[in-house]
């Protein structure tokens, strides 16, 4: 059947019309309406002969049609607005992939031009065409207007720029200008990652560069010294570590080469303090800390502050600390011994027992200035194990002299003082000073 309405085919069993939405319930139980649907209406004759009445089927009669045009309109709008739901969906996808959906959203009908402009921006950019790549920016923008996007491009491809003009002025090994460079860079863009990346490699390369030459020429501690004062930001690059840890290496070399001699030659105190001053370099390390302990068995030893062994019935000390005593020449001594004895003796002596240990005797032997003008002569001799070792004199008029013995293998040390000043009146004095400083044993490498 068809729709009484707007003449849309229905089923037949069909209530209301699928397209204007008319009810055809009430048309339905109609069979005798001139709008009748069906086929084989009854027409109510009975033809001639026949007694009672026929079917007659007949074509229904075509349906008419109703507001046709505004059906086909509403059909037409709803299509429409359908496409226009479907683009503006499809629309807020496309931008999303680009750009978040916040405050700041690009409305833009032109995102995919400013892309490729961007795009062609960076490629120039890498190919060092960085005033080409401006101006294709540039175009971009006077083409589609003000873009946040454009801005930071044209931003980025600037510090490329600046970037690009530091590496080659640290390749000729201009480092303070290619510096100067990178801060210009930051002055006009601000700073960011990247400049201070190329920062730190130029002060780097330059850093490396100082320290090739230090090295060539052997100069370890300088070495040393200049990168905990100048690369104190660089202690963790694998590079510098490296660098660092080799001169330490070669450092220690040299300073335990240098204060082994140096023991040898100078003794204990010149050798300590080779040590200690490699310590205020690389503090705490152990190779040298063990040096110093190895080193002590060497420390001078004051000989007349130990206990003697033997001595002369006639024997003392005067020892004078911290009351300083003057040579003939006016120099003035701390620490230092004067012997004593009986005045009706011309001798004195003292001995010490030192068991092999050490194998050097130094000191000083002067004069004292009261006595400046003496014509009296005082000896001095040292003697190891019954053998004489040394034998000095000091009168008026000499010089105070060091004096340097060789100990070595000596168990039994003596040392004899004597003047030719001698009086039987047994009156007790000392006698006329020949003084004595600084009076050391020591072990020698």
């Amino acid at each position: 059947m068809f729709c009484y309405k707007c003449g849309t085919k229905l089923d037949d069993n069909a209530t209301s019309c699928y397209t204007c939405g008319a009810s055809q319930v009430a048309n339905n139980t109609s069979t005798n309406s001139a709008d009748d649907q069906t086929y084989g209406a009854f027409n109510g004759s009975v033809p001639r002969g026949q007694t009672t009445p026929t079917w007659n089927p007949q074509p229904a009669k075509p349906p008419k049609k109703k507001n046709t045009g505004l059906v086909i309109g509403l059909i037409i709008g709803g299509v429409v607005a359908l496409l226009l739901i479907v683009l503006f969906i499809g629309g807020l996808s496309d931008n999303g992939n680009d750009v978040p959906n916040s405050p700041g959203v690009y409305q833009t009908n032109h995102d995919q031009e400013i892309l490729a402009a961007i795009q062609q921006a960076k490629e120039r950019a890498a190919e060092a065409k960085f005033d080409q790549a401006v101006t294709v920016l540039d175009d971009a923008q006077q083409l589609y207007g003000s873009d946040v996007r454009i801005d930071n491009q044209r931003k980025a491809v600037k510090v490329a720029q600046h970037i690009h003009n530091a590496d080659a002025l640290l390749a000729e090994k201009k480092y303070d200008e290619a510096l100067a460079e990178l801060e210009t860079a930051e002055q006009l863009y601000g700073k960011n990652d990247d400049l201070t990346a190329k920062k730190k490699e130029i002060v780097k390369a330059e850093a490396l560069d100082a320290l090739t030459a230090l090295e060539t020429a052997e100069n370890y501690k300088e070495a040393i010294e200049y990168i905990d004062k100048n690369l104190s930001a660089y202690k963790e690059d694998t590079d510098i570590l490296a660098k660092r840890n080799l001169y330490v290496s070669k450092y220690k070399t040299q300073v335990i080469t240098n204060a082994d001699a140096a023991l040898k030659t100078d003794g204990y105190e010149a050798a300590m303090n080779i040590i200690n001053d490699a310590l205020k370099v690389i503090p705490s390390d152990q190779e040298l800390t063990a040096k110093q302990d190895e080193y002590m068995e060497y420390k001078p030893v004051d000989l007349f502050s130990l206990n003697y062994f033997n001595a002369a019935e006639n024997f003392g000390f005067e020892y004078n600390d911290p009351q300083e005593k003057t040579d003939n020449e006016g120099n003035a001594h701390s620490k230092t011994y004067e012997f004593q004895h009986d005045f009706r003796y011309s001798n004195t002596w003292v001995e010490y027992k030192l068991d092999k240990k050490y194998n050097k005797l130094s000191g000083t032997f002067f004069l004292d200035y009261d006595w400046r003008t003496t014509k009296e002569e005082a000896h001095f001799y040292v003697y190891g194990d019954g053998k004489l070792l040394y034998d000095g004199v000091q009168t008026g008029g000499k010089v105070p002299f060091d004096f340097d013995v060789d100990i070595t293998n000596v168990d039994i040390l003596r040392i004899e003082y004597k003047t030719n000043i001698w009086s039987s009146s047994g009156f007790s004095s000392a006698v006329f000073a020949g003084i004595f400083d600084n009076v050391q044993i020591a072990k020698t490498n």
